[in-house]
């Protein structure tokens, strides 16, 4: 089935019969590597404005522009003009040859991409590129015998008698456009795609708020959830010692629930472990019912100590500021005694790591030995992304211990344009947008400070108004736990810390607390304190830090701060 922009249905046009093709390209076009544009226009000047009915692209293709002529009857008269005759009769003089007006628009779309490539993406090295590219034309009625048209036009043209093919038609169009690999390898052509798809979803015609936009994304978001689980769990359920990686939103969290799901459901015993609190008590909410065991690491390790040392607990896990590799030690040593002596308690069969990039290799090696030996019912997965390997521990390479490799390469969580604002700090081998075009990240200049609070507290009520619930939202500072408490009361009792947040009430939490959660709409405010890093000037903590933060938006992203701050955001982010 095609992905369709707009999701929610064909925008409101002076032809019922483009939603007819709207619903008709929708059902009958084989995959979502077909991506449909309705409505596409642009106005850059008053000699450069137009309108194409429908756009459609595809990776391996480039994209097809289709015009849609609806009426009783169509035909060219021997002068060369177009008439249209309507329902009731009355001929309609149609102001270009139209497929002349295709062809024209098809050119048109590739010079309004080329700059979009060159003036919002900064993508000096493309615009001289060729997208390719092919036009089509849709009648209601037959070809009218009267008309004299040229071969080419004439398959060029389906009609309505044929409409149950069109998504055959379209894709023998299209596979007459095929690129080889000479011109761009299957990867680059799927991120020009991208961002061509990203070009023509701003050219649909605008939604009315914020709220219409995110609807049709949580759809699209849902299906690619799904498929997700489909391709990828067979392999992590059939091997022993997998080692999974991916970017932000490629949907590591999701396949370590699943398989902890499918193991339990086995009658394995599963130790699920992350380093995030919050994302542990999240995952233990989801797993409630199967018998999995879900800790955050220090948990874990507080429970063992208290059982076995209750005095020590206190000691062991007040955190100062000067705590040194010995103190850490000193800690996983009592631990491990701790464990030891309760062995039986903590055995498991499958062990799950989430947030593998901020586990101590120390912590890793030892929480493997917990895994029954018997190769037969024994399983261990690591689930890690090094770009958001804040705390700079990263366990290094698995495939020194036996472990197989497996890359999640596609985002599943958000949008383009949130995919593409953060893509920009990812280091390594680059993985595809989700194509799911949203809303464009919102920018909200502060004059000073004290503005922070209450401009926080108006973006909220505003997608209230437009139909958000406040479960949907989520503020996010940079700064510290006080400051966060600190907003929390100059907001009237509109927000609360995420945990404790009440049923009206919008959760509020610092954004490294946040890490490995997420939510349809993020307010990320005090911006500054994330681009700090406590290490030297060349550290990259503070680009990791920011990428982790901006990609829990799965639909949404407003940044509210002073103008100095945002603006070197943008510069880092390079937008």
């Amino acid at each position: 089935m095609a992905r369709m922009y707009p999701r929610l249905g064909p925008k409101p046009t002076d032809s019922l019969y483009e939603g007819v093709i709207y619903h008709a390209l929708k059902q009958q076009l084989p995959s979502n590597d077909y991506q449909v544009f309705h409505s596409v226009s642009w106005n850059a000047s008053i000699d450069d404005q137009g309108e194409a009915d429908f756009v459609i692209t595809h990776p391996d293709h480039g994209y097809l522009v289709l015009e849609v002529k609806g009426g009783q009857r169509i035909y060219k008269e021997p002068g060369g003009n177009w008439i249209s005759e309507d329902k009731n009769g009355y001929p309609h003089d149609l102001e270009e040859d139209p497929y002349d007006q295709s062809n024209r628009n098809s050119w048109a779309i590739q010079d309004h991409f080329r700059d979009y490539l060159l003036t919002i993406r900064g993508e000096t090295d493309l615009p001289k590129v060729v997208i390719r590219h092919d036009y089509a034309l849709v009648l209601e009625p037959d070809i009218d015998p009267t008309s004299v048209l040229r071969e080419e036009d004439i398959k060029r043209t389906i009609t309505g008698s044929s409409i149950e093919n069109i998504g055959s038609f379209v894709e023998a169009r299209m596979a007459g456009m095929q690129w080889t690999d000479r011109e761009f390898i299957r990867e680059d052509r799927e991120l020009l795609l991208q961002w061509l798809g990203d070009f023509l979803d701003r050219r649909v015609k605008a939604e009315t708020n914020f709220k219409t936009k995110a609807s049709e994304v949580g759809i699209f978001f849902t299906d690619q959830e799904n498929e997700l689980l489909n391709q990828e769990l067979e392999f992590l359920i059939e091997n022993t010692r997998i080692n999974v990686t991916g970017g932000a939103g490629t949907g590591k969290t999701v396949l370590a629930i699943r398989a902890a799901q499918e193991f339990a459901k086995q009658g394995k015993r599963v130790l699920w472990v992350c380093f995030n609190e919050l994302l542990a008590e999240s995952v233990a909410e989801t797993l409630k019912d199967t018998g999995v065991r879900v800790h955050y690491y220090e948990s874990l390790r507080k429970e063992a100590v208290g059982r076995v040392f209750p005095d020590q607990v206190k000691p062991l896990f007040t955190y100062r500021k000067n705590d040194d590799q010995e103190t850490e030690a000193h800690r996983q040593d009592v631990f491990e005694d701790a464990v030891t002596t309760l062995f039986d308690d903590y055995a498991t069969d499958c062990l799950i790591i989430d947030e593998g990039q901020d586990f101590r290799r120390r912590w890793f090696d030892f929480l493997r030995e917990l895994v029954t030996p018997d190769e037969s019912e024994r399983h261990i997965i690591v689930f890690q992304d090094n770009n958001q390997a804040i705390y700079r521990y990263e366990l290094g390479d698995l495939g020194e211990l036996g472990f197989a490799s497996k890359k999640l390469s596609k985002n599943n969580r958000n949008t383009t344009q949130i995919h593409t604002l953060a893509s920009k700090l990812y280091k390594g081998c680059r993985y595809k947008g989700s194509g799911i075009a949203g809303s464009e990240p919102q920018f909200r200049y502060l004059d000073n400070w004290e503005q922070r609070d209450g401009a926080v507290t108006d973006i909220i009520h505003d997608l209230l108004g437009q139909g958000f619930t406040k479960d949907q939202i989520v503020v996010l500072t940079g700064a510290k736990a006080w400051v966060r408490d600190k907003i929390k009361e100059n907001s009237n009792g509109l927000l609360e810390r995420f945990t404790e947040r009440g049923e009206g009430q919008v959760g509020i939490e610092t954004a490294r607390r946040f890490k490995g959660l997420e939510s349809d709409v993020v307010i990320l405010t005090d911006a500054n304190n994330l681009m700090w890093s406590p290490d030297t000037e060349n550290d990259d903590g503070a680009e990791k830090t920011v990428y982790s933060t901006v990609t829990r938006a799965k639909k949404l992203l407003f940044v509210v701060d002073q103008e100095k701050y945002i603006l070197r955001l943008r510069t880092m982010l390079k937008t």
